[in-house]
């Protein structure tokens, strides 16, 4: 969950605020697919998002993002160049947009959002890198075990199917770690 805080005065909050805009998404609607340049930097007002990847026909999913977090392709939005990801809704969701050009005139112009935005993607690179070490470190169980310890609302909202693609192992394999789990939680 978003934990920093914008302290802004009065006309930088009105600017702010005139560069958002919300956009409600369906189930399985796409804030961005792939192929496509990311232009918006969102946050997740309401609902839960998914980032996923394409390969060989299978989705990969890379991240949830739910209530109080952003979501984007950094990458495609900063270089305006096609994404290689998908980011949509999985179930109803509300989101807030802010266009890179707003993002970056309220940047000269709003410099505590600069700051605030920075905090933001260094959470995110962290976020990222833990992720990536889990993935080269921790058996497919570890992995269950931490996103249950961090995010418990993401397994209640998000289908079994798309958890084991966030681990990166087959449903039945979620359903043999989840067995083993509960056993030896009531033995």
């Amino acid at each position: 969950m978003m934990t920093e805080r914008l302290s802004l005065n009065a006309a930088e909050w009105r600017a702010v605020r005139s560069s958002l805009s919300l956009k409600p998404l369906l189930k399985r609607e796409a804030l961005v697919m792939a192929g496509e340049v990311c232009r918006h930097v969102a946050f997740v007002e309401q609902g839960c998002l998914r980032c996923f990847y394409h390969s060989d026909g299978k989705e990969i999913t890379a991240h949830f993002q739910v209530e109080g977090q952003f979501s984007t392709d950094y990458q495609s939005l900063t270089t305006q160049t096609p994404t290689n990801r998908t980011i949509e809704a999985v179930e109803p969701s509300m989101v807030v947009l802010m266009s890179y050009g707003q993002l970056q005139y309220l940047y000269r112009t709003v410099p505590a959002l600069e700051s605030f935005a920075r905090a933001i993607l260094e959470k995110a690179l962290v976020d990222n890198q833990n992720r990536l070490a889990s993935f080269l470190c921790d058996s497919p169980e570890e992995r269950y075990l931490r996103l249950l310890k961090e995010s418990p609302e993401v397994l209640r909202r998000v289908p079994q199917r798309l958890i084991a693609s966030y681990l990166g192992i087959t449903p039945e394999a979620l359903s043999r770690i989840r067995n083993r789990i509960r056993t030896r939680r009531s033995a």
